[in-house]
């Protein structure tokens, strides 16, 4: 779904919003034309100030036919199921045009329930491009004006809890934000000497010792960006690092993605508020009560893992009580962990093994624990298994798709097989993905999407379904209080493996099926657990609670059909120690 987000534009029948109130308070003056006075309107005086919006209704081959001619002065926009928005140039002149698309929408049965005044600029980007060559032409902004706009960015991706901004530089630029891990469009830029002017002010405002001398659109940069905003009126100013990178894109564009990284957190999240059901955080504990010993979490990218990591690292040093340190060697730190020693990494021309010195470095500075952001390589991987077989507490992330890869990975790392068999020094293994979660305010029921599911589709989430009646999905359009996404943010589902004898047993041999068999069929000796629940299994549970869209399990944890079932496991496993094979 293609949706406006960007800074909101009032209702013309509504007080305008604190953060809108002054600009449209001035923006409220009748257009005097030729022809007389029209009608008060408010003005979208920038790109950022358009409403959202899922369509253009008047675009070529969209739901209201408009003439070309007609499309330069105006445009409608889908703002809701039948709702609709007029954006106008509230001239007299072009006052023919606006009646008759306004008729057109109400014939094909769409309410136009707010209008806005805007120039020709305005409205050739709302149709994704200049719509004549009057308004081809540069903003001319001034580099304060763009810094303004950087600024502005920023601060509806940090109010809308944005994980990254991308701009992406093409014949239409556009700015999209990452938020629950999904992109969706917060602007569009008028052409591309605008989107240059906007990169350069965003280089120019990086940390000095972490950039070059000037943004070059060809070239692969990197920078830091320290910035500190208000988001909302009487609240104090925030601090936030963005991590800048910037690539070329063929055939002659760029792209340049900002990562949002809060510096002011207070405190962790507990694993209940990131998805973490009571026996998880029961054995995430086990794991950190032991004095010593490797904990891995895995996963893909964007999938939580430095949260997660944040947390069982508060968790540890609250269990701590300040009396043991903390180290953490990361490249680059992203949250505050409160009691942690953070050590950034700090890169040098002409030095490629830096994350490699600060580990050693961080090892002679007598730490109790020590958490490596991932091991990457293999003399990371030699570096983990020194620092655990000393004694330490060990916490890493490494990137694989189940528990049982990352005992493959893990070798390949250079972890030498017969220390990761040994009895202390794998603490255990938890894999997590992050599932959206619907919307309470817009979600709806099966029946209204069943009509989009394809037979097979629709056997798939019956058959594992506790009760149809409860399942839950995105709406088409979301609401207001989810900016029109459908989610309301997104969840943990995880699964994990804590070794017991029987189980090094197997990773010494290298038995991996007979290993996830035994898994599976809930074998593991870790008293109080079920162990054995895959990622797709959790998610499933909490699809059952109407909690997570069906769709959005599949997306994330595999077809919903694509499941072993224990008992299976459990008979296979019999079957196999009976022929010698587990």
């Amino acid at each position: 779904m293609t949706m406006m987000l960007g800074k909101r534009a009032a209702s013309p029948e509504a007080e305008p919003s604190e953060r809108t109130r002054t600009r449209h308070e001035m923006a409220y003056e009748p257009a005097e034309t030729g022809s007389g006075w029209v009608q008060k309107l408010p003005v979208l005086q920038a790109v950022e100030d358009i409403p959202h919006y899922s369509d253009v209704l008047t675009r070529e081959g969209g739901a209201i036919h408009t003439r070309v001619e007609d499309r330069r002065v105006l445009c409608l926009l889908k703002t809701g199921q039948q709702v609709a928005t007029l954006v106008w140039t509230n001239r007299a002149d072009d006052h023919t045009a606006m009646t008759a698309a306004m008729a057109k929408a109400k014939r094909q049965g769409f309410a136009v329930t707010a209008r806005y005044q805007a120039d020709r600029d305005i409205i050739g980007v709302l149709y994704g491009r200049v719509a004549t060559n009057e308004v081809n032409r540069s903003l001319q902004l001034k580099a304060s004006t763009m810094e303004q706009l950087a600024d502005r960015i920023i601060t509806n991706a940090a109010i809308m809890n944005a994980s990254d901004i991308h701009i992406e530089v093409d014949d239409q630029p556009q700015v999209r934000v990452r938020v629950h891990g999904e992109l969706t469009r917060l602007m569009y830029l008028e052409n591309k000497d605008q989107a240059e002017r906007l990169c350069n002010a965003l280089f120019t405002m990086a940390d000095s010792d972490s950039k070059g001398t000037n943004f070059q659109p060809n070239a692969y940069q990197d920078a830091r960006i320290t910035r500190y905003l208000t988001l909302r009126k009487g609240e104090s100013a925030k601090g936030y690092t963005l991590r800048f990178a910037s690539l070329p894109v063929h055939p002659s564009g760029w792209d340049v993605t900002l990562r949002v990284l809060p510096m002011d957190q207070d405190g962790y999240r507990e694993l209940v508020s990131l998805g973490y059901d009571s026996e998880q955080q029961w054995v995430i504990d086990r794991m950190l009560a032991t004095p010593r010993g490797l904990v891995v979490l895995s996963g893909a990218t964007g999938s939580g893992k430095s949260t997660t990591l944040q947390s069982m690292l508060g968790m540890l040093n609250d269990r701590w009580a300040g009396r043991k340190k903390v180290r953490t060697i990361e490249d680059p730190p992203e949250f505050v962990i409160p009691g942690a020693r953070q050590t950034p990494i700090v890169r040098r021309k002409g030095e490629d093994d830096v994350f490699t010195k600060a580990i050693i470095a961080g090892m002679r500075s007598d730490p109790d624990a020590v958490m490596i952001g991932e091991v990457r390589d293999r003399p990371t991987g030699h570096l983990v298994q020194q620092a655990t077989q000393t004694g330490h507490k060990v916490l890493t992330t490494v990137h694989a798709s189940s528990p049982f890869d990352v005992v493959s990975r893990l070798i390949d790392l250079g972890v030498e097989r017969s220390v990761l068999a040994g009895e202390t020094f794998l603490s255990g293994v938890i894999h997590q993905a992050l599932v959206p979660t619907l919307c309470p305010k817009c979600a709806v029921d099966l029946d209204e999407v069943k009509s989009q599911l394809s037979n097979d589709h629709l056997r798939r989430i019956e058959a594992m379904a506790d009760d149809p009646k409860v399942l839950r999905f995105r709406s088409e359009e979301g609401c207001e209080a989810c900016f029109h996404q459908a989610i309301a943010g997104r969840t943990a589902v995880a699964s994990y493996f804590v070794p017991d004898r029987q189980a090094r047993q197997y990773i010494l041999e290298n038995n991996t099926v007979a290993l996830y068999a035994y898994w599976r069929a809930g074998k593991i000796e870790l008293a109080g657990t079920s162990s054995g629940r895959t990622l797709l299994d959790q998610g499933i549970a909490k699809m059952n609670q109407g909690l997570l869209s069906p769709l959005d399990v599949e997306e994330q944890c595999g077809t919903l059909d694509d499941i072993e079932p224990v008992q299976r496991a459990r008979d296979w496993y019999q079957q196999a120690l009976k022929e010698g094979k587990a």
